[in-house]
C-alpha cells in the first residue's frame, strides 16, 4: 500500500490538457488535490472538471482561473457555493 502512496502535486501530473476530471462530492472533497492542480494553470488548457456538492468553499482551480482559458468547473448539483 505505501509503495502506492504520492504526494498530491504527484497526483495531477497525470492530467493533461483537454482532460476531464472528476472531484469527490460532500466530505470527498478533493481540497488538496484541487490545490494542486491549480498550481499547473499554466501549463495546461481547457481540463474539464466535474463535481456535485462541496463541502468546502470555492475550488481553487475556479478562483485563480476566472477567464476559465484553463478550466471549466461544472456542478451537478447547485449549493451556495456554487451561486
Amino acid at each position: 500500500y505505501k509503495k502506492k502512496l504520492v504526494t498530491p502535486e504527484e497526483a495531477v501530473k497525470i492530467v493533461k490538457s483537454g482532460d476531464w476530471v472528476e472531484y469527490g462530492s460532500f466530505s470527498g472533497s478533493v481540497v488538496v488535490l484541487d490545490k494542486a492542480l491549480a498550481a499547473r494553470k499554466d501549463e495546461l488548457w481547457d481540463v474539464k472538471i466535474r463535481s456535485t456538492t462541496r463541502a468546502t468553499g470555492i475550488p481553487e482551480v475556479v478562483m485563480v482561473d476566472p477567464s476559465r482559458e484553463h478550466f471549466t468547473y461544472n456542478s451537478w448539483h447547485f449549493s451556495s457555493f456554487d451561486r
